[in-house]
């Protein structure tokens, strides 16, 4: 039997990889693109709350818009430009 996938996208996305770590208190996501174009996703990803876009580099925490909760997960959208990353987190407390 095939473990639930973590992170499903809506298209193919082979140059869209990702790190997954489950917290006390909701899901970090770490997603990064290797390729040379940007990637816009629809994703559905295990874990469910308050989700918010963390920038590293400025410190700026967004909370995510449109995003559609249901039985233990979350779908958004997610742009993310050639060799560019995106930090997630979403608050299973809120």
């Amino acid at each position: 039997a095939a473990l639930p996938r973590d992170v499903v996208f809506n298209k193919a996305a082979p140059s869209v990889k990702y790190l997954h770590r489950k917290l006390k208190d909701g899901d970090f996501y770490f997603f990064f693109n290797e390729g040379e174009s940007n990637q816009e996703l629809e994703a559905t990803l295990s874990g469910h709350g308050e989700v918010t876009l963390w920038d590293p580099l400025t410190a700026e925490i967004t909370p995510m818009k449109n995003v559609a909760r249901k039985s233990g997960s979350s779908t958004l959208q997610l742009s993310i430009p050639g060799h560019g990353t995106q930090y997630l987190l979403i608050n299973s407390s809120k």
